[in-house]
């Protein structure tokens, strides 16, 4: 059935080839179970990650961490709108939460805190050896 949903999306030219087969990956690799989760469960905002299902889920792109918690993609509510609940007709928002960045320190960086760190403890500095 979901399957026939983006058939019949991509055949109306409401989604590209590109989306028709990343959504039918989604398809393929989540269970029966997964997929009626999201049916019910995909919405805005930020929700708790204490579910197995979200390394699945970040694993397809579906969902993705912010700073609270983490929040469904884009990609969980297209598959929701074409494959999941295509008849419903549903609106894909138009903002998302900010995904979370994670950042390398540089090593003039690395250098500076551990210059700050030597003078609130009073460590002598590391030397080479």
């Amino acid at each position: 059935m979901y399957l026939a949903n983006i058939s019949r999306a991509f055949a109306k030219h409401e989604i590209d080839k590109r989306l028709f087969f990343k959504l039918g990956q989604c398809i393929r690799m989540l269970t029966e179970e997964d997929l009626l989760f999201l049916q019910e469960n995909v919405k805005e905002g930020t929700i708790g990650g204490n579910g197995d299902y979200v390394d699945d889920f970040r694993g397809l792109g579906l969902m993705y961490e912010v700073d609270a918690g983490f929040a469904y993609s884009k990609k969980a509510f297209q598959l929701l709108k074409y494959a999941l609940n295509y008849e419903g007709g549903m609106n894909i928002p138009e903002k998302f939460p900010e995904r979370n960045v994670i950042t390398t320190a540089t090593e003039d960086e690395i250098k500076e805190m551990m210059g700050k760190i030597d003078e609130v403890d009073g460590r002598t500095k590391w030397g080479k050896f």
